[in-house]
């Protein structure tokens, strides 16, 4: 099972030379390893617990094409890499009018922690599995982030596009009945989880009212196809 300590390691081989890797890579990496120690006199935290809460779920995530499709799907550690940054590294929530530290409401006198980057871009080659970790990550914040009412959405500059990434994450819960099955289900046109009403659905920028979408996850494909990014 993949661990925190996969991605940490990558980015100390990257920073290294022992991975060969491009600029941005590295300086990704770089950052990543000065946050880690540094971040916290700037109000930048890594919460392990959390990093690992979804590195856990995608145990339950399968292959769903070629050779493995069924069988779980072993991360890499670059995909770990890209995870824990996402997912890992919290700051306090700041109340927009009054510039505030919002509260725990338990007494405990904590402040409520949201995680710290809002957008992820992710540029890899093809057959490295972007499709995959994409729609894992859209079945993670539909029924596994504690967020009810989760709208996520994959898009596109075209529907057919933008039902790849949710075609897949479709098919991941098809074969895996005993586990993502347990946690959702599926018609032609969305993925959902009746006990939180959470919905993962394709939209294209075509589609005819994008209006009203009060949106949790957008996972969008073939970025560099959109005319207004």
């Amino acid at each position: 099972m993949a661990k925190v300590a996969d991605g940490i390691r990558y980015a100390e081989r990257v920073v290294a030379g022992e991975i060969v890797a491009g600029e941005f890579v590295r300086l990704a990496c770089q950052r990543f390893l000065d946050d880690l120690k540094y971040g916290e006199e700037r109000g930048i935290y890594f919460s392990e617990p959390r990093a690992q809460h979804i590195l856990n779920f995608y145990k339950f995530v399968p292959h769903v094409k070629g050779a493995l499709a069924g069988q779980p799907i072993e991360l890499m550690d670059w995909h770990v890499f890209i995870l824990i940054n996402i997912f890992g590294f919290v700051i306090p929530l700041v109340n927009e009018e009054t510039g505030e530290v919002v509260m725990r409401s338990d007494g405990s006198g904590r402040p409520v922690m949201v995680r710290r980057f809002r957008t992820a871009y992710n540029e890899v080659a093809r057959k490295n599995a972007k499709s995959t970790l994409s729609s894992g990550i859209g079945l993670y914040m539909t029924g596994a982030d504690g967020e009810g009412g989760a709208e996520v959405y994959s898009a596109a500059t075209t529907r057919d596009q933008a039902r790849i990434v949710f075609e897949d994450a479709k098919n991941m819960v098809r074969k895996a009945r005993s586990t993502l099955g347990r946690l959702f289900d599926f018609n032609k046109l969305a993925i959902y989880q009746e006990q939180s009403a959470s919905k993962f659905e394709p939209l294209s920028s075509d589609a005819n009212n994008l209006d009203g979408l009060n949106i949790h996850c957008a996972i969008i494909d073939e970025l560099h196809a959109h005319k207004t990014r």
